[in-house]
């Protein structure tokens, strides 16, 4: 997402009578106020107990703290336990936001942990792989970290801690979490960033450390926007060839991918390595470009979200 490219109330408007499947709610502030995150920190709630760290306000990344997106019919994710995801994180395509975890809320009520792999937008991690302990505000409550989940992850010497500015302004997870903590509200999270110049080689160990904390209510979310700053049939096109990396699971494709194909190439093969000798196939629940939203045709970003799954219920 271009920072600062979020939908306005008109917009919003315009989309939900496009769309059809969207109801926009306005939430009366008397009855879901935002706590206030400029208090001083001992009258601020923490849902860590381990640590006095100030919450980040998740609703900062969406244009409206009172909106809430509800989707009233959703894209069938078909047979299977589903493992993992990808979803945009380019606010601009709210509808795809609100489709998908409507979806995952649908296929899998049971996810009490989801890990989200986002890009390290603004190359801010000390290490090549960042984490953080902050809980998220929303204004339906907070969004707590598994703590427990993200500290094992900490023993590896490429993984750091970040509870400072950083994630703060990461809105490859920001952007995600009023959504998910809409249809999901008993969900903790893992939130992890990859910077765009890691070695392959933490990435990989990432993906291996993750499958030791993987149980049956877990869920890993690639959090990525696909083609950037392309004319509209380049990069339609150039999402065919991502879309098939997906179906293979590439991961030497995802290794080496740039802008032209997805903004968390290294994200991707961090999730193959979890799902590797696994029988997962990749389903596409939505694809969009946002030229449909308005957006220029010759510098566009564009959209492919989706679910992997295996065989069972």
């Amino acid at each position: 997402m271009k920072q600062g490219e979020v939908i306005g109330i008109g917009a919003a408007a315009i989309m939900a009578a496009a769309f059809g499947w969207i109801v926009f709610r306005c939430v009366t502030p008397s009855t879901h106020r935002m706590p206030d995150i400029n208090a001083p920190l001992s009258s601020v709630t923490l849902s860590n107990p381990t640590r006095q760290l100030a919450p980040i306000n998740a609703m900062k990344f969406v244009d409206l703290q009172t909106v809430h997106f509800v989707v009233t019919s959703t894209p069938a994710i078909g047979s299977g336990h589903v493992l993992g995801g990808v979803v945009n994180h380019h606010v601009l395509a709210v509808d795809l936001l609100a489709r998908f975890w409507a979806a995952i809320a649908v296929a899998r009520p049971d996810a009490t942990r989801i890990v989200i792999i986002s890009p390290d937008h603004y190359k801010q991690g000390a290490k090549p792989i960042s984490v953080h302990e902050r809980t998220y505000l929303t204004d339906e409550g907070s969004v707590f970290i598994d703590v427990t989940a993200t500290r094992l992850l900490l023993k590896d010497s490429n993984i750091g801690e970040e509870n400072g500015a950083m994630f703060e302004n990461e809105h490859g997870i920001g952007a995600l979490v009023p959504f998910l903590h809409h249809v999901l509200p008993q969900a903790q999270i893992v939130p992890i960033a990859i910077r765009g110049n890691s070695d392959v080689g933490s990435v990989i160990r990432l993906g291996q450390e993750l499958k030791k904390i993987i149980d049956p209510h877990t869920l890993v979310i690639v959090s990525s926007d696909m083609s950037h700053y392309l004319d509209e049939q380049t990069a339609l096109n150039n999402d065919k060839t991502t879309e098939g990396w997906f179906k293979t699971r590439d991961q030497a494709a995802m290794e080496k991918a740039t802008d032209r194909n997805t903004d968390n190439g290294l994200g991707f093969a961090a999730l193959f390595e979890v799902v590797r000798g696994q029988n997962v196939s990749f389903t596409r629940l939505d694809h969009s470009i946002s030229t449909r939203y308005n957006g220029p045709k010759d510098n566009t970003t564009s959209y492919l979200t989706g679910v992997w799954s295996a065989p069972g219920s």
